[in-house]
């Protein structure tokens, strides 16, 4: 080979090797990129916008808390029982008249109202609105005392006085959005007509007023989203209603009527407009409550039509809404509504029966709708029922009695198998796995219990061996069906609670009617026993 061959066989050769190199370029640069984890760690790098780091938990500032808010609600009601030991002192020694303090309570109201302005104004909100309320307060008292102790103001003059100073707190509350204005204000003016002489005496102007007034502060407290106003006015009136029944002893429809009212509004206001759906609920659940048992203490409206209308407007209000919030308040009260008109239409000693598949009804609801308090009021029925069918006994076969506990077994076993379509709605709410041991507990023990009277009330005419011969051969049969049912269903809680109900039988046997019985029942027993003990054995070792 010459020396031009070679130099042209090398320039091919590095021909092909810069080729081979532009090709592998090309795929690094294809399979190898590191711009993304440059990018990724930029992105770990930058800080957190301002509004999602962690926020540092605050520190109460107790000097604030005590100083700012404690201190001047404390300090006012001192200074307002100074001032009146101060008029006492100035009484005594004859200083002032009856015109006289009644005018310095007005005078020193109007100074309070000027001086929690200026504090109003200069940021001291906490000290002003103490200074407001004691105003408040003090033209109330003072009112009081120039028409009940002294008799210089006419009752209904008083009355409209008392109006307007429990208004004037409501517009001060709204105008300084002061919730414990509100309050305070609310509470003096549910007391006006017992503090005014004549008025209280006038039942249709008490519970008209009454009445009139929660409407105006159920509105302001809704329009403002107090909540505390909501409770507090509320409660106030159920109070004032029911002292007005215990001081005067007037049982009297009008009362009633204010109560039904109350519980109009309250129903009435959650439709149009929940803005605390959590605390109109529970209000209205309650107010049914309340209704509820002045309608039974009373005795004005039949206790009857008045579950049925209940049942009725709640029900279908269930319906109709059944796609919104308010169906978890209205389920439960139609639940209530209905349990209670079971107990009042059927006698007690059949109501259990209606009473469990009321509650299980209930309780399927309840998880259908995923209603906590629903569930709730489902369970109590359940509950109920429950109680009263153990609590009677089973003094014949053929009996209510029989029945109700059929049903109680038949229930719980309807209950757990339903619980297992529900299990993932509810497992983050309750221990699944243990409550359906719990149910499969409490159904084995109810059938035990339950065999165990049928057994005592088919032998009752017979002698007592006879009697507990029979519920040992009643509890053995239910070891075997237990173990053979087990088997068939491949169920191990099962055939484990037959082993157990086995034991049990044995030992009922020796500890319970061994003494009772001669020698050859004993020894049939044993045999007896002894054979299906083997017998059952042989299942265990087939699996």
């Amino acid at each position: 080979m010459t020396n031009d061959q070679k130099v042209q066989e090398l320039e091919e050769r590095i021909v092909k090797l810069e080729s081979e190199m532009t090709r592998l370029n090309g795929l690094l640069k294809d399979t190898v990129d590191t711009k993304p984890p440059l990018k990724e760690e930029k992105k770990m790098n930058q800080p957190l916008p301002a509004n999602k780091r962690p926020q540092p938990k605050k520190e109460v500032d107790y000097e604030t808390l005590i100083g700012q808010v404690w201190l001047p609600r404390i300090f006012i009601i001192v200074l307002i029982v100074g001032v009146l030991w101060g008029f006492k002192a100035l009484i005594d020694i004859g200083f002032i008249n009856e015109w006289v303090r009644v005018l310095l309570g007005y005078v020193v109201s109007v100074l309070l109202l000027w001086v929690g302005h200026k504090q109003f104004r200069s940021k001291r909100n906490a000290i002003g609105q103490v200074l407001y309320g004691g105003a408040i307060v003090i033209l109330i008292l003072s009112t009081f005392a120039g028409n009940a102790l002294y008799g210089m103001i006419p009752g209904y003059v008083a009355f409209v006085l008392n109006v307007i100073w429990v208004i004037a707190g409501m517009y001060l509350a709204h105008k300084q959005q002061s919730q414990s204005i509100a309050v305070l204000a609310s509470i003096a003016g549910f007391l006006v007509p017992f503090l005014v002489k004549g008025t209280s005496t006038n039942l249709y102007l008490f519970v008209g007023y009454e009445v009139l007034f929660f409407l105006g502060l159920l509105y302001f407290s809704i329009l403002k989203k107090y909540v505390s106003l909501f409770y507090v006015s509320t409660i106030f009136m159920q109070l004032s209603l029911f002292s007005y029944l215990v001081i005067s002893g007037h049982n009297s429809e009008v009362l009633l009527a204010g109560v039904v009212a109350q519980h109009m509004f309250l129903f009435v206001a959650l439709i149009i407009r929940n803005v605390f759906m959590s605390h109109q609920k529970a209000i209205l659940l309650t107010s049914f409550v309340l209704t509820h048992i002045w309608v039974g203490l009373t005795g004005h409206i039949d206790q009857t039509v008045f579950l049925v209308v209940a049942l009725v407007i709640y029900g279908v209000y269930s319906y109709i809404q059944k796609q919104t919030a308010n169906l978890h308040v209205f389920l439960p009260i139609t639940t209530y509504a209905l349990a209670m008109l079971i107990v009042d239409v059927i006698q007690f000693d059949q109501v259990s029966v209606f009473l469990l598949i009321h509650g299980m009804v209930a309780l399927y609801v309840g998880f259908y709708t995923k209603g906590k308090l629903q569930l709730v009021f489902g369970l109590l029925v359940y509950v109920f029922g429950a109680l009263v069918t153990v609590l009677s006994p089973i003094a014949q076969v053929i009996s209510y009695e029989s029945v109700a506990w059929l049903v109680l077994i038949s229930s719980l076993v309807v209950i757990r198998k339903r619980l297992s379509t529900f299990q993932s709605a509810n497992e983050r709410t309750l221990d699944h796995r243990a409550l359906m041991n719990f149910l499969f507990g409490c159904t084995a023990v109810f059938i035990l219990i339950f065999i165990t009277q049928i057994g005592n009330a088919a032998t009752d005419t017979y002698s007592y061996t006879v009697q507990n011969v029979t519920v040992s051969a009643l509890w053995a049969c239910y070891a075997i069906l237990g173990v053979v049912y087990g088997v068939l269903k491949d169920s191990k809680s099962i055939r484990l609670l037959g082993i157990v109900l086995l034991f049990l039988t044995l030992l009922k046997v020796i500890f319970v009617d061994i003494d009772a019985i001669s020698m050859i029942v004993r020894g049939l027993l044993f045999i007896v026993l002894g054979a299906i003990g083997v017998g059952l054995s042989r299942f265990f070792y087939k699996k």
